[in-house]
């Protein structure tokens, strides 16, 4: 049986919607107005073209980047897990790259534009309650600071299923609706719906499905990503034994944190729930031996039971 591929696999999110087709840009247009609030008249990508060589770089980040009639730029890229410490930074600092790089050395600061980061994400942000969390630089007042160059806005994927709680599938916006099949794919809730945007998301998603190359990329992609993140927390785990062995306690919190993130990553992968909350104070030796239990625990009710 062929494993199908989701939206949330950032090559096949990169690959779909990467492309300069009316389709593509159809779907970019209705992600960005959705996530920025604001309306195009029209969007060009930057970087359609995916390199074959760089895909074996599992930390590659296969972002799409456009620019719109206004001038400015927009990054897009999706994130299939939770929010942490290290992806927190990550933003950031990527954020400042997209400035940095638009200027060569000499170049006048008045060519800075402004750039929007658009970070669609399986994870929610502590103390949100909302489908787009957005940031940008304000004064204490709330006043957004002049020529301010940056906004970020986090799409958080799992909130869209307390939506449907709310009201009804026939009421979402076009955005709402891409955004809830990002999430949960095309299941019962959208997939005789009559609309435009579920209908072109569909037959792109089962179009990739069909061609093998373009999936096994997909799955070596995010298998070779898991065993990077296996392959830093032998390392962690060596660090920490050597330090207890030695009396050290210099770079446990960071240990810690490694541990923390990447748990929290498997676990939303398998049981699509953010327990980050409940990881903060446990001992790290129980967080290593959590890991063995997350390869037998069958529900996340098995995992809350081992944490208490």
């Amino acid at each position: 049986m062929k494993t199908k591929i989701d939206y949330k696999n950032d090559f096949a999110f990169r690959y779909i919607l990467g492309s300069n087709t009316p389709d593509g840009i159809y779907l970019l247009t209705i992600l960005i107005e959705g996530a920025l609030n604001i309306k195009l008249k029209e969007l060009h990508i930057l970087n359609p073209e995916l390199i074959p060589s760089q895909l074996d770089d599992k930390d590659m980040i296969l972002d799409l980047r456009v620019k719109t009639d206004q001038n400015e730029e927009i990054d897009i890229e999706m994130q299939n897990s939770c929010f942490s410490e290290t992806l927190r930074k990550r933003f950031q600092l990527y954020g400042a790259k997209l400035l940095s790089e638009q200027l060569k050395a000499g170049d006048p600061y008045y060519k800075l534009h402004h750039v929007s980061q658009i970070i669609l994400i399986d994870g929610m942000n502590k103390g949100t309650d909302e489908l787009v969390d957005t940031y940008e630089s304000r004064n204490k007042k709330g006043i957004r600071e002049k020529e301010s160059l940056l906004t970020r806005a986090y799409v958080q994927l799992p909130y869209i299923n307390e939506m449907i709680k709310q009201k009804k599938i026939e009421e979402f916006s076009d955005f709402e609706l891409a955004v809830y099949a990002f999430k949960n794919g095309f299941d019962d809730v959208i997939m005789n719906l009559k609309k435009k945007v579920i209908e072109t998301m569909k037959e792109k998603i089962e179009k990739f499905n069909e061609d093998d190359k373009l999936r096994d990329i997909a799955n070596k992609r995010m298998f070779g990503k898991m065993q990077v993140e296996g392959e830093k927390q032998e390392k962690y785990d060596e660090g920490y034994n050597l330090g207890k062995s030695e009396g050290f306690s210099k770079g446990l919190d960071e240990s810690k944190q490694m541990i923390i993130d990447s748990l929290c990553i498997h676990i939303q992968s398998k049981f699509d729930e953010d327990i980050e909350p409940l990881l903060k104070d446990i001992e790290i030796e129980r967080l290593i031996q959590l890991q063995g239990a997350l390869f037998t625990a069958n529900t996340i009710e098995e995992i809350k039971e081992f944490i208490q």
